[in-house]
């Protein structure tokens, strides 16, 4: 039998300037002086931030109650109650 390794690392997503987030960690980034980086492993917070990148948890939510979209505006996830008029049953579906 083989060792299996439990480790769990909680999923991220990477966001350029606040666009909608990616799962693929980027291995190439632009510094601000036009520099161009690869091998992400060796990257530093600040060429990180300076680059644009940032990273993103994947949203947690209840989609039974919960709506989820990214706002753009401020680079994260939003989450809003579903009301209930979302919740009727359009007539020709019954």
């Amino acid at each position: 039998m083989g060792t299996y390794d439990w480790t769990y690392e909680k999923p991220i997503m990477w966001s350029l300037n606040k666009g909608y987030p990616v799962w693929t960690k980027p291995e190439l980034i632009i510094l601000p002086d036009g520099t161009k980086r690869t091998d992400s492993s060796s990257f530093t917070d600040k060429e990180w931030e300076d680059s644009g990148w940032k990273v993103v948890d994947v949203p947690n939510y209840n989609d039974e109650t919960h709506v989820c979209y990214w706002n753009r505006v401020e680079g994260k996830w939003d989450y809003k109650d579903i009301n209930e008029t979302e919740y009727d049953i359009d007539p020709d579906l019954s």
